[in-house]
């Protein structure tokens, strides 16, 4: 009774495994399961479930998935969005009225990473290239010449190549790629490249790199000559020979005195009371003669007597 049963058991196995579909995608990616669920069904994620479809309704029964897991009602397919890693394992889609189940095992990848390549060794016949990436799990790494793959490998960090100098003017990429196909490419001039005792390292940040270099260079420049201006004129300022020339400079702005001749008017009584003029005066040989500034001031009529 007991090998009957085993047997069964291992052929309904074997029949589920070969049924099932590999999927393969990329984070962030998504994917749309093609076996529909019309009127009532289930879907579940390592035998438990995410989504049941009632009565041509659908419901998310599991809460990580009611921003990612979509049911179209016409086409009665779901579609899972915004793929992440944690979204891996074996998906069963099930009608529940005609009692058929599919079965897909769902891997989800990291974005292939963009390679670098960097020349190894230059000599007058050929030029030694290394294609690299810095994560290595899950990653492919091919040299195309054109749409001619002329090396590939999955084991190692980096992949060499290396060219004849009579085909340097040829089109070169060096590509990495994860599992779902999704690729990353850096396509190269190698008649730049290989010049004698050319060892460089390339990347596809390079060019950016070299660009926000030249921005921060320029800026800090301008900046420099900013502050040099600043500190002269303080030190300027601070000499005796800037205040010297300040004071020069406010000097200059006083107004000269201006002189002007005073004729003393007398009324007819003083003139009767008054002595002469020349009686009171002193000798013009002793008289002094002293200036000061006279300021003119409009008068009212009240006042011209």
């Amino acid at each position: 009774m007991l090998i009957p049963n085993l047997t069964i058991l291992v052929f309904f196995i074997v029949m589920n495994t070969s049924d099932m579909t590999v999927v393969k995608e990329t984070v962030g990616g998504s994917i749309t399961l093609p076996i529909p669920i019309i009127q009532d069904g289930v879907l579940s994620l390592n035998n438990s479930a995410i989504a049941v479809v009632l009565d041509s309704v659908s419901r998310i029964v599991d809460k990580d998935f009611r921003e990612q897991l979509q049911w179209n009602k016409d086409s009665g397919q779901f579609t899972i969005t915004g793929l992440q890693r944690k979204n891996s394992g074996i998906y069963k889609l099930e009608d529940t009225n005609t009692k058929k189940s599919t079965l897909y095992h769902l891997t989800v990848y990291d974005p292939a990473p963009m390679p670098g390549v960097k020349v190894s060794a230059v000599s007058s016949e050929s030029c030694s290239l290394v294609c690299f990436v810095e994560k290595v799990d899950e990653t492919v790494l091919y040299w195309y010449k054109g749409e001619k793959i002329l090396n590939q490998t999955s084991t190692v960090p980096s992949l060499p190549l290396i060219v004849d100098k009579k085909a340097l003017n040829s089109s070169y990429s060096c590509v990495a790629a994860n599992p779902a196909n999704n690729t990353n490419t850096l396509s190269l001039n190698f008649t730049a490249l290989c010049s004698e005792n050319n060892l460089i390292i390339i990347t596809s940040d390079d060019s950016r790199t070299g660009y926000w270099w030249l921005c921060f260079v320029v800026l800090a420049v301008i900046i420099a000559l900013f502050v040099m201006m600043i500190i002269i004129k303080r030190k300027r300022d601070r000499t005796p020979q800037g205040i010297i020339s300040m004071t020069s400079r406010d000097s200059t702005k006083r107004e000269e005195p201006v002189y002007t001749e005073v004729n003393v008017k007398r009324t007819n009584r003083q003139k009767r009371n008054s002595p002469e003029l020349s009686e009171l005066s002193p000798p013009v040989s002793n008289l002094t003669t002293v200036y000061d500034t006279v300021s003119l001031r409009h008068m009212n009529k009240t006042d011209a007597v």
